[in-house]
């Protein structure tokens, strides 16, 4: 038999045998005869080696390998090729091509599904005759755990003093036996509760502001009575509507104190320009208060400015006194508050005598101003540096709290903009509410011009005032358009943090305006 290889000699195998004459086989032999070969040639019978990327045009693997490494020409490799690479590693961490949207069986994404719908106010006030008309949401605040939502009911539309009740509702989301169309717990108020707040690490622990200017503090855990405590009207309370009520990292607090609980201290926001501190545990006087006035430098006129929203940044490592605050004329200010003990006990005496009280401005600086009221100031989760303001001007901002003018500026819609927050899971992820009743949800990974995402939550009936993230669940976004409290379940894609948006949003603090595009989309 003659076998032709390519390119080769042809090699000539003999396979020639006798029959077999068995029809049984041993150990020992057998009667084929043995099989015979030999070789002519190979096809590869020289070889020779080309130059590869570690090596010197000539110079080839055996030649380098008997000289040792040549540590010299691996660092050039090394120095020419790693910039490439990591240029290619961040682009694919930072896309979001594929892990941006989820998508559902027929390949379209997946909408923003409403997992709630609640109802605050089925039972009338016990003095039914008193109320004048219907309470709306006026804010919503989820709890430490994530699992209980509170909204406070009030009204925006009182002038003068407030006659009619208000209320705080509560639903327990994860209970087995939660009713949606019914709160799991009620508290009635005196007044209209204009804003609530829960304790950032006790469950059980929210305050609340009211139309007439009284702080109350309940602890849900306590048998009987829920309501641990309240502020009273006096010249050193707040004289206007409580705008905001926040809890404040203390690091005063915290060094006389074990618990976390302890170490906060709640601040609270009037549409009189004031600010005050409380020590949650006996909210019946403030422990010190400022007045917000600031002078210009450029106009060296003294402005007094009412309080509409108020923001600290991240307090889960570090306690700060530095908080922003957006006002009723457009103004959004840098305050400090940084008052020592010798001041608040000269506080507290000028109370207890009825003297007159004097009121020291927190304002350190002004950024950009809106046209008409900022609804909404709020701090970034993962860089502490970058906040958003929105107003009635229809505009959102984002700022470094280094720079006066903002970092970038978005119109989503031509209406009034509301409440504005961070989503606490990835710090490029944002979402503001309008006054066409929908919500803007803003993705800077995937653009810096138009909403990822718009939540339709009430057509154009009325304005979502009021939104909140849950901390624990950032998937969860509670949202309200007055008469109703609706719950949002976003998908992972807004809850998983994607590449390096930390260090992102780290150069984004740092950046100087109008370069937000070159940084986030190159």
């Amino acid at each position: 038999m003659a076998v032709v290889l390519a390119n080769s000699a042809t090699v000539q195998i003999d396979i020639r045998a006798q029959p077999y004459r068995s029809s049984t086989c041993s150990d020992a032999a057998t009667d084929a005869l043995p099989l015979t070969s030999a070789d002519a040639a190979v096809q590869a019978g020289v070889y020779s080696s080309s130059a590869v990327q570690t090596e010197e045009r000539g110079k080839t693997y055996l030649q380098a390998a008997k000289g040792g490494t040549d540590w010299q020409h691996l660092a050039a490799f090394l120095n020419r090729v790693v910039p490439q690479l990591e240029a290619c590693l961040d682009e694919n961490l930072i896309s979001t091509a594929f892990a941006a949207r989820e998508l559902g069986d027929d390949g379209a994404a997946v909408p923003a599904e409403c997992a709630y719908v609640l109802q605050p106010l089925l039972q009338p006030f016990a003095n039914s005759a008193i109320q004048q008309s219907p309470l709306c949401c006026t804010s919503v605040s989820w709890n430490a755990t994530g699992n209980t939502l509170a909204a406070s009911l009030g009204r925006f539309d009182i002038e003068g003093w407030c006659s009619q009740p208000g209320a705080l509702c509560m639903w327990h989301l994860n209970s087995t036996d939660a009713q949606p169309a019914q709160p799991s717990l009620r508290l009635d108020t005196d007044s209209c509760l204009q804003c609530c707040a829960f304790h950032p690490h006790h469950p059980g622990l929210i305050a609340g502001g009211t139309f007439n200017g009284e702080l109350l503090v309940w602890d849900l855990g306590r048998e009987g009575d829920a309501l641990l405590g309240k502020s009273g009207l006096s010249d050193a309370s707040h004289q206007e509507p409580i705008t905001q009520v926040a809890w404040q990292h203390s690091t005063q607090l915290a060094a006389r104190h074990v618990g976390q609980t302890e170490a906060y201290q709640l601040v609270t926001l009037g549409a009189d320009g004031r600010i005050l501190i409380w020590l949650w545990q006996r909210p019946e006087t403030p422990v010190f208060g400022y007045q917000l006035v600031y002078r210009r430098l450029e106009s060296h006129m003294a402005t007094q400015w009412g309080g509409v929203s108020l923001a600290f940044p991240d307090q889960q490592h570090q306690a700060s006194s530095m908080c922003v605050v957006g006002t009723e004329g457009g103004a959004v200010l840098n305050c400090v508050l940084d008052y020592t003990d010798a001041a608040a006990k000269e506080f507290a005496e000028a109370v207890a005598a009825q003297q007159a009280l004097s009121w020291p401005s927190p304002v350190r600086s002004d950024y950009a101003a809106h046209i008409g009221p900022v609804h909404g100031v709020h701090c970034c989760a993962g860089q502490p540096s970058l906040f958003l303001s929105s107003g009635a001007d229809g505009q959102l901002r984002l700022f470094s709290v280094l720079r006066r003018k903002p970092v970038a500026e978005f119109a989503p819609s031509k209406m009034p903009l509301f409440s504005a927050q961070w989503s606490p899971a990835r710090p490029l992820v944002f979402a503001v509410g309008a006054g066409d009743g929908r919500v803007y949800l803003y993705d800077l990974l995937q653009s810096t011009m138009q909403p990822a995402d718009i939540i339709d939550v009430c057509g154009k009936a009325a304005s979502v005032r009021v939104l909140a993230f849950n901390v624990r669940q950032p998937d969860l976004l509670a949202t309200s358009d007055g008469a109703h409290v609706k719950v949002w379940r976003l998908g992972s894609r807004y809850s998983t943090l994607h590449g390096p948006e930390e260090r992102l949003a780290k150069q984004l603090a740092d950046l100087g305006e109008g370069n937000i595009h070159q940084l986030l989309q190159s």
